[in-house]
C-alpha cells in the first residue's frame, strides 16, 4: 500500500478478515456467502482506495503481500481465521498439524488487539493452540465437544450433510446440499463463526446456508 492508501485505511478503518490454512479459498467463499447479506464485503488480493471506500469488510488470505500488521492494528474489527493445517483423518475428528505450519499465524495472533477476534479449528491441535497467543477474543469450531461451536448429530446421506451446531446452549440445524467433503464443512463452520463475531443471528445464518454453494473464492477475488 502506498501512503495515501494507508491514510484512507487509517481514517475509514474497515473491518478485515484474514484467512489462513488449507482450503482457505473455500473458507473465504463461505465467509462471503454468509456475510454478503448484511455487509458490503469483498475478497481482495490487494488493498486499494476503491475497495476501502466501497466496502465495510475486506477479506484477504494470509499470503497477501500487504502489510498485515498494519491492517490488523488499524482495522475497526480484525478477524483472523485458520481452517486447519494437518491432514484430516477419515475415522476420527482429532488431528494435528505442526508448529512450523502455524508459525506466522502465531505471530499475527500476538499482535491482534483485544477488540479483534481469532477463529480456530479446535479439531486441529496445532491450530487450537494458537489461542494461547492472543489478547483478542477466541471462538473455536469443530466436531469435538470442547469446541465453542460444536457439530452434533451429523448425518451424511448421499451428497447432503445434515447436522446441528451447538453454540452457547443454542442448538441450530444446518443443511448443506451437494457437499461431499469434511473440508467443506470446516469452511462453513469458520464462516458461521465469522457471522457470530459480526453479530449475525444464528438462525439467519442457518437459513442462508440452505442455499450454500461450494464455490472457491479464487474466482471471486478482486484484483
Amino acid at each position: 500500500m502506498n501512503l495515501l492508501t494507508k491514510l484512507i485505511f487509517y481514517f475509514k478503518r474497515p473491518k478485515i478478515i484474514i484467512v489462513s490454512g488449507k482450503n482457505r479459498f473455500l473458507a473465504i467463499g463461505a465467509v462471503l456467502q454468509v456475510l454478503e447479506h448484511h455487509f458490503k464485503i469483498q475478497a481482495v488480493e490487494r488493498i486499494s482506495l476503491k475497495n476501502i471506500l466501497d466496502n465495510e469488510i475486506l477479506v484477504l488470505e494470509i499470503f497477501t503481500k500487504e502489510d498485515l500488521t498494519f491492517l490488523i492494528k488499524k482495522s475497526k474489527k480484525p478477524i483472523l481465521i485458520n481452517t486447519y493445517v494437518g491432514e484430516i483423518p477419515q475415522d476420527t475428528f482429532s488431528f494435528s498439524g505442526t508448529e512450523q505450519e502455524i508459525d506466522f499465524e502465531r505471530k499475527l495472533a500476538r499482535i491482534l488487539p483485544d477488540f479483534g477476534s481469532l477463529i480456530l479449528n479446535f479439531d486441529d491441535e496445532a491450530v487450537r493452540n494458537i489461542r494461547e497467543e492472543t489478547s483478542g477474543s477466541v471462538i473455536t469450531f469443530g466436531f469435538q465437544k470442547m469446541a465453542d461451536l460444536t457439530v452434533t448429530d451429523l448425518n451424511i446421506s448421499e451428497n447432503t450433510f445434515n447436522f446441528k451446531i451447538d453454540y452457547q446452549e443454542k442448538i441450530i440445524p444446518v443443511w448443506l446440499e451437494n457437499i461431499f467433503e469434511k473440508e467443506t464443512v470446516y469452511a462453513v463452520l469458520a464462516s458461521i463463526c465469522a457471522g457470530i463475531e459480526l453479530g449475525v443471528n444464528l438462525v439467519e445464518i442457518s437459513q442462508i446456508l440452505k442455499d450454500f454453494k461450494d464455490i472457491s473464492a479464487q474466482k471471486r477475488l478482486s484484483y
